[in-house]
């Protein structure tokens, strides 16, 4: 007996797309006397099913795939690329020009990452916008399922122009940031006795 492939499977199908006048036709043209005419009578039912597994695997269209899919599929490339970079990161024999290359080869796909989900990301809020009057239940759906992420920090750019991921580093890069914004106190107008100070300005003031 004839199998259905998974190419031609209900779900891969387009069922929408199907020019059925065209399958009916093609269905009622057949000669079935002739195709059954010296066929078991157990196995009639059977052959009725292939010639018509046959003519539907003809005319109807497969369903095309999502661009999403596309997406999806240039981002396991970028982790495959990723990983084979670190994988010869981890050898012992490399040179530190080599390495530094590594490195900057990560940093960059880090950022073609990022673009790649910034971009779905503005996809999906684009079609969640477009649905608020015909779909409203499409829309809090997205809005709800995006009140539960967190954004990722990182890669960060170092001083030398270069970027980095290390979660220890770039630590020391936000600390290095943030008390850039803060002034140091002057070691000459510290206060070395609290009483005396009070006292001074309770008495000048």
């Amino acid at each position: 007996m004839r199998l259905v492939t998974r190419e031609h499977s209900p779900n891969s199908t387009s069922i929408t797309k199907t020019k059925w006048d065209q399958v009916n036709q093609v269905l009622t043209d057949i000669s079935w006397e002739d195709i059954l005419s010296n066929t078991d009578p157990n196995l009639c039912l059977e052959q009725i099913n292939l010639v018509a597994l046959d003519v539907c695997t003809r005319l109807i269209p497969l369903r095309k795939r999502r661009s999403r899919c596309k997406i999806e599929r240039d981002r396991r490339s970028l982790y495959r690329r990723r990983k084979r970079i670190t994988e010869r990161l981890k050898e012992v024999n490399i040179s530190e020009m080599r390495r530094e290359t590594l490195v900057r080869e990560i940093a960059s796909i880090e950022l073609e990452l990022k673009e790649s989900y910034r971009s779905q990301e503005s996809r999906e809020e684009l079609k969640a916008i477009n649905e608020i009057e015909r779909n409203p239940k499409y829309f809090f759906s997205y809005a709800k399922s995006k009140s539960r992420t967190t954004s990722s920090i990182g890669p960060l750019l170092r001083q030398d122009g270069s970027y980095t991921d290390d979660s220890k580093e770039m630590s020391e890069l936000l600390k290095s940031q943030y008390d850039s914004v803060f002034s140091k106190p002057l070691t000459r107008l510290r206060v070395e006795d609290q009483n005396e100070f009070y006292e001074k300005a309770t008495k000048f003031g």
